[in-house]
């Protein structure tokens, strides 16, 4: 059992106005890697060229799976920089080493770590853009939710810019 004691009352009404805007949201879900391809394009089409999306605490699906990860998210990557799209990616600290091997599908973007090492054995990456956030939970098979709110989405946002700039990283 894990117990988290947040101490900063902004990022405590930020989780649960986060919290309280998805229990009354208008959201989809959708199964499986050719579903994740997809929906990832769909979301990279509503991204003006130069722009950028966030990803907040994203890796490579569970333990043992992460290259097959890495090889399907290649054709987004392609995809994404086809169309020029930039990122800020906030990786899971055990993610490096497949980083690495395909440090190609990280150009026009920016990497950095969670500054905290997760223990989940299911990651779960969060993408917020203007007023769409999609939530990867990354089993052998993801799930996508896709969540279209706007403040959900700014939420989220703010989340990810609280972490991205920070001074202080623990590993």
């Amino acid at each position: 059992m894990l117990c988290v004691v947040i101490d900063n009352k902004e990022l405590a009404d930020s989780f649960l106005e986060q919290f309280t805007m998805l229990w009354n949201q208008d959201t989809s879900v959708a199964k499986g890697m050719k579903a994740l391809i997809e929906t990832l394009k769909g979301f990279i089409d509503e991204i003006v060229p130069g722009d950028t999306f966030d990803a907040l605490g994203t890796a490579f699906g569970v333990k043992g799976n992460e290259q097959k990860w890495a090889e399907a998210l290649s054709e987004f990557h392609e995809y994404r920089l086809q169309k020029g799209v930039k990122a800020r990616w906030l990786f899971q600290q055990e993610s490096l080493p497949v980083i690495e091997k395909n440090k190609h599908n990280y150009t026009l973007g920016e990497i950095k770590f969670l500054p905290y090492e997760t223990k989940s054995p299911v990651p779960v990456a969060i993408h917020p853009y203007k007023e769409r956030t999609l939530l990867i939970i990354q089993e052998k098979e993801p799930t996508i939710i896709t969540i279209n709110n706007k403040e959900v989405t700014e939420s989220f946002h703010k989340h990810f810019e609280s972490i991205w700039n920070q001074d202080v990283n623990v590993y």
